[in-house]
């Protein structure tokens, strides 16, 4: 189960969660993530056709599109590989 509460741009979570899931953040997504025990948001659609990251690939800090194989950080919201257009954006995090 995930609870979380949007302030001033920061995510808090309280519950575990899956590995990435989309949430609603006020006007609108964030791919939230977990990976080694650390949460991580970023955007949650790819910059070049706007496949649904959430279902891509996490692995070593980095989502693969799952349409078109572009990679983005999730730490930085950085685009890594192509063929994405440019990177995705990146929102705080904050662990209650």
């Amino acid at each position: 189960m995930l609870i979380f509460v949007i302030q001033e741009n920061k995510i808090l979570i309280d519950f575990f969660m899956q590995r990435m899931k989309t949430i609603d953040i006020g006007e609108g997504k964030a791919l939230l993530v977990r990976e080694n025990g650390q949460y991580f948001a970023v955007g949650h659609k790819c910059t070049h056709y706007g496949a649904p990251l959430s279902t891509g690939h996490l692995s070593n800090g980095r989502v693969r599109c799952p349409w078109h194989g572009a990679c983005f950080n999730i730490k930085t919201g950085d685009i890594e590989d192509f063929p994405g257009l440019d990177s995705i954006p990146k929102f705080e995090v904050c662990n209650k």
